[in-house]
C-alpha cells in the first residue's frame, strides 16, 4: 500500500474499535478501519476511559503509534464526541507543556496539554545528545516543549523538548568545609577554596 493511501491509518486520526481481549494490562481490539494492513489494536491501561469492558463492545480511539511490522497500533481510548482542533492555534515555534503518552524506541508521542487529542512527535536525539535518559521519561509525566513543525501528511506534530535548566552546582557549591578531597578546605572566600 503506498503511503499516500487515504484508507492508510495515520497517527493521530480518530476510529473506532471493537474490543476482542481484556487483559490485566490493556485491551486488544479489531480496528474497524478500511486499512487492511492494520487491524489489531492495542490501549494500555493508562490510555483507557472507563473500567470494565467486554468483548465486542466498541470504543473510540486516538492512533497513537503504528508498528507496520508487528502490524499492530497503539491507540488511546476517547470520548465519542471527540473532534480534531484546529492546529492553526500552534505556531512554529511556540513553546508548549506536552505529556508523554508512549515512550518508544527512539522517540516519544506526546499529547498537547492544552489539545490533549493533538499528537507530537519528539525524537530522542531532540532532547538528549547521548541517548542516555530515554527511558527516563514515565507515561503521564509533563515535559516543556517548542513545536518545531507540523507535518500536514502524518496529522502531527515535531516537537522539540526544552529540558529544565540545571542548577548550577560548581566545585564550590559542592564542597563545603571540613570535607575531604585531596586535602581539607580550611574556608571559602570570594570563590576561592583555602585549604
Amino acid at each position: 500500500m503506498s503511503s499516500g493511501d487515504k484508507n492508510q491509518l495515520k497517527l493521530g486520526q480518530l476510529i473506532k474499535a471493537e474490543v476482542q481481549l481484556v487483559k490485566d494490562y490493556g485491551i486488544i481490539t479489531q480496528i474497524k478501519s478500511k486499512d487492511e494492513s492494520i487491524k489489531t489494536g492495542f490501549i494500555l491501561n493508562d490510555h483507557k476511559l472507563g473500567q470494565k469492558y467486554k468483548p465486542g463492545q466498541t470504543v473510540h480511539c486516538r492512533v497513537m503509534d503504528i508498528d507496520q511490522v508487528k502490524k499492530i497500533a497503539d491507540l488511546k481510548e476517547v470520548k465519542a464526541d471527540t473532534a480534531d482542533e484546529d492546529t492553526k492555534t500552534f505556531k512554529e515555534g511556540a513553546k508548549v507543556k506536552a505529556i508523554v503518552e508512549l515512550n518508544k524506541e527512539g522517540y516519544l508521542v506526546l499529547a498537547l496539554k492544552n489539545a490533549r487529542h493533538k499528537l507530537g512527535i519528539c525524537k530522542h536525539t531532540c532532547f538528549n545528545q547521548d541517548d542516555s535518559t530515554k527511558g527516563d521519561f514515565l507515561i503521564g509525566e509533563e515535559l516543556e516543549t517548542k513545536v518545531h513543525a507540523f507535518n500536514e501528511t502524518a496529522g502531527l506534530f515535531e516537537l522539540v523538548h526544552l529540558p529544565k535548566p540545571a542548577k548550577k552546582a560548581g566545585l564550590i557549591a559542592q564542597l563545603k568545609e571540613g570535607v575531604k578531597f585531596t586535602g581539607v578546605i580550611r574556608s571559602i572566600k570570594a570563590q576561592c577554596l583555602y585549604v
